[in-house]
């Protein structure tokens, strides 16, 4: 199936457990998907800036997106599925990651109930998220910009 964008596509993630796919723009948007049968199901403006990371909870549970705006989201999937096309989910969740300058990757430790997930950034920060409880743990400082985890 061929769907044609408005704008650029920065990072894209598929939800194994669910069957849902995430993706998110140059321009600060968010598009969610039902990978069986093709539909968009939800499309919001989740960040000031690009999007440049999203991440699904191993269980389906959670959606992380970060951003250029140096943000680190979280979504309900429940809220984001239950919702009519035209409202816009609100996250469940805005990290406090400290990081200062974009956050380009994503990761989950662990999924669930006690789901934690890590941040990095160009600023070289590591936060380490606590999902469940919508906190920073902690984080330290890189010797150079974060680009994978």
């Amino acid at each position: 199936m061929k769907v044609p964008m408005k704008n650029a596509f920065r990072s894209l993630t598929a939800c194994p457990s669910r069957g849902y796919i995430a993706g998110g723009d140059e321009k600060g948007r968010v598009y969610f998907w039902d990978s069986t049968t093709g539909w968009l199901l939800q499309a919001w403006d989740a960040h000031y800036k690009a999007v440049t990371a999203v991440r699904f909870s191993p269980d389906g549970t959670f959606l992380l997106t970060a951003g250029a705006d140096a943000v680190v989201n979280g979504w309900l999937i429940s809220d984001i599925v239950l919702l009519r096309p035209t409202d816009a989910p609100s996250p469940y969740a805005a990290f406090p990651a400290n990081h200062t300058l974009p956050v380009q990757a994503l990761a989950y430790a662990t999924g669930g109930p006690c789901a934690l997930a890590v941040s990095g950034g160009l600023d070289g920060v590591v936060s380490v998220l606590d999902v469940a409880k919508k906190a920073t743990l902690g984080s330290v400082t890189a010797g150079s910009a974060v680009q994978c985890l």
